[in-house]
Parts: structure tokens; C-alpha cells; sequence
């Protein structure tokens, strides 16, 4: 006696595994950017659209042929799918900005590489954060946990009035160079912690 077999794909498994497999093709989407240029204007950077392969499609595809008592393996039209960018030229624009704020800068030695990186990261993280009127911005929140994960290294931190290893050292730079930016805005500052050393 012949007993059809009755085919299904998991719906997830596939379009994760298809994802995988067709990476090679993707081109992400990249935001609208605001450059400060060297004369201290602002210009807009355009957002560009990106690709990927459209996995919800060929899976709908291969659940019509399994539905109609095919077999897998089965050939599949594989399409793209525009990716929009989050990030606009034009929603950038209306923000009207049209010249540098306010700056600040602080030096350090580069050359001591593992708080070099940990304000690398720091700052890459608070890198084209935008605020409209009335938000309230929080360092500790934009920039989140200090972790190996996230890319941190242990370096000099201070604790108890003195200077020990500590995960993220050097974030600390960031912080006060960035409140000091913040000051000469004239922004308002909600909530503040200072060292326990003068900086």
C-alpha cells in the first residue's frame, strides 16, 4: 500500500536558514546622516535604500507547492525586498539645524589602547542620537552596560577615591566631555554624579 507523505516547513526555521544562505546579497539600508563640515555648517548625508532577499515570498511559494502534494526540494523564484531606511533626508531636514551647537574636547593618551577603545565605544554609541524639543537624553541609557560583549575593556576606573581595573575605563572622559558640550548649549541638566576624585 503507498501512504502519501505530508510535507510542512516550519516557518521560522525557513526563513532563518534562507537568510543564512542568501546573506551574501543583503545590503543594508543606511540612514540620512547630519556631517558638520569644517566651517561649522550642517549639511544632510541622503539615506540610501537597502536589500534582501524576500524569505516571507519563497516561503509562501513552497507552502503552495506542498499544498498542492509536491515534493520538496522545489524551485523557488527568489525576489529582493527594498529595505527603507529608519532615518530620512527629509525627516533630518526638519529639524532645522543649520550650524554647530556648541563643542568640547578633552584630552587623552591614545597610546594606552584599552581606554582608547572603551571611548571609541562610548562615543560611537552617542554618534548622530538625536533630540527634538522637550526629550530628555540619559548617557547611561544611550550608552548601556560596559561589557566584553559590547566590546569593553578592562582599564583604570575610579573607585573609592582611587584608581583600579574596572571594566570600561575611560567612559567617564566621554561623560564629562560630553556634559560640558551640553552646558555650553545651554541645555538643561536633570541629574548629574560627579567622581568621587576632581576630574
Amino acid at each position: 500500500q503507498e501512504i502519501p507523505l505530508a510535507y510542512s516547513v516550519e516557518k521560522k526555521d525557513f526563513i532563518d536558514k534562507l537568510a543564512q544562505v542568501t546573506k551574501f546579497c543583503a545590503i543594508p539600508a543606511q540612514n540620512a546622516r547630519f556631517l558638520i563640515t569644517p566651517q561649522d555648517s550642517v549639511t544632510i548625508l541622503p539615506d540610501i535604500e537597502g536589500r534582501e532577499i524576500d524569505a516571507s515570498g519563497a516561503y509562501q511559494q513552497l507552502n503552495a507547492v506542498l499544498e498542492k502534494g509536491g515534493r520538496a526540494p522545489a524551485e523557488l523564484a527568489l525576489a529582493y525586498r527594498v529595505i527603507k531606511a529608519s532615518k530620512t533626508a527629509e525627516e533630518l531636514a526638519g529639524y532645522g539645524l543649520t550650524g554647530l551647537v556648541s563643542s568640547y574636547a578633552t584630552e587623552f593618551n591614545a597610546r594606552r589602547s584599552a581606554r582608547t577603545n572603551n571611548i571609541k565605544q562610548a562615543a560611537a554609541s552617542l554618534d548622530q542620537v538625536l533630540l527634538a524639543p522637550g526629550d530628555v537624553f540619559s548617557f547611561n541609557r544611550t550608552v548601556g552596560p560596559r561589557t566584553k560583549e559590547k566590546g569593553y575593556d578592562e582599564a583604570d576606573v575610579i573607585m573609592n577615591n582611587k584608581l583600579v581595573p574596572g571594566m570600561g575605563g575611560g567612559v567617564c572622559q566621554v561623560s564629562t566631555t560630553l556634559y560640558n558640550a551640553a552646558l555650553r548649549a545651554g541645555l538643561e541638566i536633570k541629574e548629574r554624579y560627579p567622581h568621587s576624585l576632581v576630574i
